[in-house]
């Protein structure tokens, strides 16, 4: 940052976050002239400036326009000088300006050019123009981006420039007092170096060039979610109208799309902007992006990380670009100059959040030139307009709704740098205000409307500082606050350096309230407080819960800036005592009622324990060492055997409220005097937990601890997964099934090793009941059923042996049922978990993976299956013989103690098919075969479609293709009635009784059975039969006549000429609007209002619109051929009364509505866009389209994702088009009895 005087470089060491007065004051010892004497100015390059920023900027008040002397200022200080040539000049008047450097002073408010050098006329500045400027704490920074500042001095120019340096008195005394041990610490700083730093949270927008209205809605049709963005949101402003759409990659049992992001995300409506489409990025590594683009044109950027750089912020940014590029060529197709992202440097910041963590071993608890404040109220203080009065006034609001106003008093205290007498005073006065004007108007509530200061955290633990500063509104403040954190880290760390002491008077500000009122002048006071309404309880907002949670190690609560609360309180509901022990120990335990009162040891702090002799009275348990005492000394933190000196505290003057060590006393009677003393520490085992406490004897340092078991000896209790090994109790649902009590433990869950898979659960079990591996025995059986298995699926899909193997490992049973079942000869039984506890869920495997019943006479396998983040976990059931640690994972049908849960298996598997009214379910093609007579199968799609019986098709299910079996792909086609009746012969053995007969152009051409499978029959005319009709045939096939319908292409085209005039008066009106930019004005105006009438319209439009009574049709088919544009004359031609309705046309009234109220239309109307373009609304395959109250309704309806294995690449059946029915679920509830 270089400053300039005279041309010359100026030797000064100014920081972005420097104030203006201190840069003043720094400026004032480099050049040796007064403080007041200085003005700066400085200039700023546009790639275009357009007439509207330069009319914003340049209006005064008093004139009709800009008056001339003052734009003739304005054109001095920028790189074109142009010519004035009128005496006032309005917005139209004025052209953009393409790559300009404009000049602009600091920390003046200075209406005449910049560079005093360059000021013309200044006698022509009204009084009012040239008013003393308030510096008001202002930063430098508030005034980047600018190149370099340039110095002027007062007695370098005349009286007449005197306004360039009329400002209010600046005090160089206290900016010096404020400088020097800033100047030591940023010296000091320079040698420590963070062990992360960066931004974890930013919130920036770019603006548009010129103000626009972007159709939100063509924009949220045109975006489609990925699986890079998985959301978009269409927040039109209220929360009823919100629009989704989401990234599905499943679908339910009931074929509804399931979304990939769960209902809590979804619901996180706030994360969306108001009159914005939003998309959300997928989340990952701690990453998550969001992007809005607003109405007004502008987009906002949103990002949540872990301590980035800028540049890796951009990256990040920048990794979406494709999207951003393709609305910005959207919208540049509709006439829109869309903000285009480079850098987050060059975007405004709404929010910004930083983070940095030091090594530091000090710790100093007074003011600092950075922070102010304590507790939850630390704020960063080296920021814009910064003032100590109105946080004051923010934290009376604060600890008054707390419940807390003794807690203002050290407050004010420490920000003002007072005593606390007066510090009392300051805050009863605030706090009489609050409680007044609260019993007078008892309906409202006290909000703070504006922070001061940016709200931070800093913790001192473990040898380490942690720094987050939070709500930073400027990408400038970033190199400053960097900084700044390393000179804090100095400051702790620097006894040297003295504690910072308030220089400048204290003015309290008197604390001002307002309340609501319906004049709108009061609403927008500026004042930094409002009580407003107490809100209603609204559905969806719960209260927060005030407990606290403690971080590892023991340490003083922190407060953030080095301050530090002292909890040692005497007496407050429980004693200090409890308190520490509490910490260190377990925070929900209640010890007040375990260890009695009179037996409380002290737990001690880690700079306390070095200053405790290791004797009988320390005692260290679990990394805790807490002592015995009689008296504790609270200022030193020591244990006493007697008084000592000091003032002993008296518990019931101090109860409720911190110890003042100059009033109260220092020593505190820990153990009372009508109680006996215990002197030795130890342990007390009460109810699962340890207790610290005080004894008369000593105990045993070898006292014994029971010996744990190892960990699988154990049942765990509890719904997660288990360790490999361990074994845990099963869900009530299960124990109800079989009929057990809460107490048996007959069954339990077998922990596998991670992720725990369906494999891994197979392969745990096969290593404890066979000799051979897994894998050896799985290629045996892939070798023997690979054809058969998955009901012939596997060679379809996977065509050889080798590629399925290879997949194997990652499979469940949706492939390996049948394979499982045959590998250790057995039932496989799968249960879930489901949320509530009285129901189970078991799974019954459909004909795509097994075809197979439950059979009494072998040993059942029996799998839990949870559902975890991202999948399903598998646990396998054992019987556990706890004495020899031995398991059992192969169930007999007659074990007494699940015989009748076996018994309900059958009856389970026996229903484990489709159940519909509508038809019935067809057999497989080996069961039907067993039925039939050396029949020929027929085959289509390497799938077993049916058989040749006697020349009549015979449908199965689609099945695996039977071997030895001969086999044809014609399928064969008779006359109807032998078909029927070979048909209906059948049907007593098989699942093939015909129930309709199918018509095609007035011919028989099949027959429906009642499995609705299609058999078709030679084509002969159609005549009564016993058979009714397919009537779902007929519909499809609703032959259309073969003459053309004139009358309906008549009004086709009508209806289209209709649209075309009408578009094309739209049109004409933009044309003579776009020419006249008064009556532009004057239109925007009235659409601001919506106040466009009807007559408005005609005035503009009559002159070059005729209305004519009658059309003929050729006007008509022309008018549609050319969109409305094919005219002889200069006058568009409309038809008085409507082409199709013949109702009067209402043309004027039409674009008038829609000026009014159609944000879209009025935009295309009044702006430079040439189209609009038509998005057709499209919801793709992967996306699911919801309103905001349709969520929760959604998501509570969705069943289980439907169980397609991954792999699968044809359907278990002969068309295509037609979804299997893969999966059912019978449940079980809890009763007195078990029903099924």
């Amino acid at each position: 940052m270089e400053f300039y005087h005279h041309k010359k470089l100026v030797q000064v060491e100014v920081y972005p976050d420097d104030t203006l007065e201190m840069v003043y004051y720094k400026l004032s010892v480099a050049l040796e002239c007064s403080i007041d004497d200085i003005y700066l100015f400085s200039s700023r390059h546009y790639d275009i400036l357009t007439a509207s920023e330069q009319f914003k900027r340049l209006e005064m008040s008093g004139y009709d326009g800009i008056p001339a002397f003052h734009l003739q200022n304005f054109y001095e200080g920028i790189n074109q000088p142009l010519t004035i040539k009128g005496e006032f000049y309005q917005e139209s008047d004025l052209d953009d300006l393409y790559d300009v450097e404009v000049e602009f002073p600091i920390g003046q408010d200075v209406k005449s050019a910049a560079n005093p050098s360059n000021a013309d006329d200044l006698e022509l500045y009204k009084v009012e123009e040239t008013e003393v400027s308030t510096l008001q704490q202002l930063l430098l920074l508030d005034y980047m981006p600018f190149h370099q500042i340039h110095v002027c001095l007062k007695k370098d120019y005349s009286k007449k420039y005197a306004n360039y340096f009329n400002h209010d008195p600046l005090d160089a005394e206290a900016m010096e007092i404020q400088n020097t041990p800033l100047v030591k610490l940023f010296e000091m700083s320079k040698d420590y170096v963070p062990k992360a730093e960066g931004i974890n949270h930013i919130v920036c927008r770019l603006e548009p060039l010129r103000p626009m209205s972007i159709p939100l809605d063509i924009l949220f049709n045109y975006l489609h979610v990925t699986d890079e963005l998985p959301m978009i949101q269409y927040n039109t402003g209220t929360e009823e109208t919100l629009m989704y759409k989401l990234l599905t990659n499943q679908v339910d049992l009931k074929g509804d799309k399931i979304p990939i992001l769960d209902e809590i995300t979804v619901r996180k409506h706030d994360k969306s902007y108001k009159k914005s489409v939003t998309v959300f990025t997928m989340k990952k590594k701690n990453l998550e992006i969001i992007y809005g683009f607003l109405g007004d044109g502008s987009i906002k950027l949103e990002m949540n990380c872990q301590a980035f750089t800028v540049d890796q912020i951009d990256e990040a940014f920048l990794a979406h670009k494709n999207l951003l590029d393709r609305i910005g060529e959207f919208m540049f197709t509709s006439g829109f100059v869309y903000p285009t992202f480079r850098t987050i440097r060059n975007a405004a910041i709404d929010e910004m959040d930083m983070f940095a963590l030091y090594d530091a071993k000090g710790r100093r608890t007074c003011a600092n030139p950075f922070f102010v404040g304590s507790g939850d109220e630390i704020r960063y203080r080296r920021v814009s307009r910064f003032n100590e009065n109105d946080l004051i006034n923010e934290l009376c609001i604060e600890y008054y709704d707390r419940g807390e106003p003794e807690k203002l008093v050290l407050l004010i205290k420490q920000i003002l740098g007072i005593s606390e007498e007066k510090s009392r005073v300051i805050a009863k006065e605030h706090l009489y205000e609050m409680e007044t004007l609260r019993t007078t108007q008892p309906n409202k509530r006290f909000v703070v409307k504006n922070r001061v200061g940016f709200v931070s955290n800093v913790l001192n633990n473990n040898e380490e500082i942690r720094m987050t500063i939070s709500g930073i509104n400027s990408i400038y403040y970033l190199e400053s606050i960097q900084r700044n954190m390393k000179a804090y880290v100095a400051f702790q760390e620097s006894p040297s350096v003295s504690c910072q002491e308030h220089v400048q008077p204290v003015i309290v500000t008197p604390f001002v309230y307002q309340y609501d009122s319906d004049s709108e002048s009061e609403s927008d006071s500026d004042e930094g407080f409002e009580p407003q309404d107490e809100p209603e309880d609204e559905e969806g907002f719960e209260p927060q819960d005030e407990g606290f949670e403690q971080e590892e190690g023991f340490e003083q609560e922190p407060l953030s800036g080095g301050v530090y609360k002292d909890l040692d309180r005497i007496v407050r509901n429980e004693s200090f005592l409890i308190t520490r022990i509490k910490q260190a120990f377990n925070p929900s335990k209640d010890y007040a009622k375990q260890c009695p009162l009179n037996r409380r040891p002290v737990v001690l702090k880690e700079g306390e324990k070095d200053k405790v002799p290791e004797n009988d009275h320390r005692r260290t348990h679990n990394g805790h060492t807490f002592v015995c005492t009689k008296y504790w000394d609270m200022k030193n933190k020591i244990p006493l055997d007697e008084i000592g000196e000091g003032k002993l505290i008296d518990e019931n003057i101090v109860k409720g409220r911190e110890v003042d060590f100059e009033k109260d006393g220092t020593i505190v009677r820990v153990q009372p005097e009508k109680y006996k003393f215990n002197p030795y520490p130890g342990i007390m085992r009460k109810d699962d937990m340890d207790v610290p406490c005080c004894f008369i004897k000593k105990q045993e340092s070898t006292r014994k601890e029971k010996k744990i078991a190892e960990s699988k000896q154990y049942i765990v209790h509890g719904p997660g997964l288990n360790e490999p090994g361990q074994v845990g109790r099963l869900p009530k649902s299960i124990r109800y099934f079989f009929g057990w009590t809460d107490k048996n433990t007959e069954l339990l869950r077998y922990g596998i090793e991670k992720p725990h898979s369906f494999f891994q659960c197979i392969d745990a079990v096969f290593k404890k009941t066979q000799k051979s591996t897994l894998v050896k025995q799985m290629d045996l059986w892939i070798i023997a059923g690979f054809n058969t298995y998955n009901n012939g699926n596997l060679k379809v899909q996977f065509k050889t042996m080798d590629a399925f193997s290879k997949h194997l490992p990652n499979m469940d049973y949706t492939y390996l049922w049948e394979m499982v079942s045959d590998v250790f000869n057995a039932n496989l039984v799968i249960f879930r978990e489901t949320r509530d506890g009285d129901y189970l869920e078991v799974i019954c495997p459909s004909n795509h993976y097994s075809t197979r019943s439950f059979d009494p006479s072998k040993k059942s396998l029996m799998i839990l299956e949870h559902k975890v983040y991202k999948g399903y976990a598998f646990e396998p059931l054992v019987y556990h013989n706890v004495k020899e640690n031995t398991q059992i994972f192969l169930h007999e049908f007659k074990n007494k103690h699940l015989h009748e849960g076996m018994k309900a298996l059958v009856q389970i598997f026996s229903k484990c098919k489709t159940t519909t009214s509508s038809y019935t379910l067809n057999m497989t093609a080996s069961v039907m075969y067993n039925k039939l007579h050396r029949p020929t199968q027929i085959i289509h799609e390497n799938k077993c479609i049916g058989f040749l019986v006697e020349d009549v098709f015979v449908p199965c299910y689609p099945s695996a293709i039977l071997s030895n079996v001969p086999k044809q792909e014609r399928i064969p086609v008779i006359a109807y009635k032998p078909t029927v009746s070979k048909l209906d012969a059948l049907s007593k053995d098989l699942p093939c009784k015909p129930q309709y007969k199918v018509v095609e152009q007035g011919n028989i051409v099949g027959i429906i059975l009642e499995t609705l499978a299609f058999v078709p029959c030679t084509p002969i005319p159609n005549y009564p039969t016993d058979l009714p009709l397919y009537t779902k045939v007929q519909y499809e096939y609703d032959l259309l006549p073969n003459e053309i319908d004139q009358e309906r292409i008549r009004k086709t085209q009508r209806v289209k000429a209709e649209k075309c005039l009408y578009a094309a008066c739209r049109r004409l009106l933009k044309e003579m609007i776009g020419k006249d930019a008064e009556l532009r004005r004057k239109i925007n105006k009235l659409i601001q209002r919506k106040q466009v009438a009807e007559e408005d319209i005609r005035d503009i439009l009559s002159p070059r619109i005729q209305f004519v009574n009658k059309t003929d049709e050729s006007f008509i088919a022309t008018q549609v051929k050319c969109g409305g544009c094919c005219f002889a004359s200069d006058k568009l031609i409309l038809p008085k009364h409507n082409l199709l309705t013949k109702q009067p046309n209402d043309y004027f009234s039409r674009l008038a509505e829609e000026l009014n109220y159609y944000t879209r239309f009025s935009t295309f109307i009044v702006s430079p866009q040439l189209l609009i373009p038509e998005v057709p609304f499209s919801v793709h395959e992967n996306e699911l389209l919801l309103t905001y109250s349709m969520i929760h309704s959604y998501y509570a309806s969705l069943m289980e994702a439907k169980r397609l294995p991954e792999y699968y690449s044809t359907l278990d059946n002969a068309n295509p088009k037609h979804t299997p029915y893969t999966m059912a679920i019978l449940k079980v509830h809890k009763m007195n009895m078990i029903t099924l």
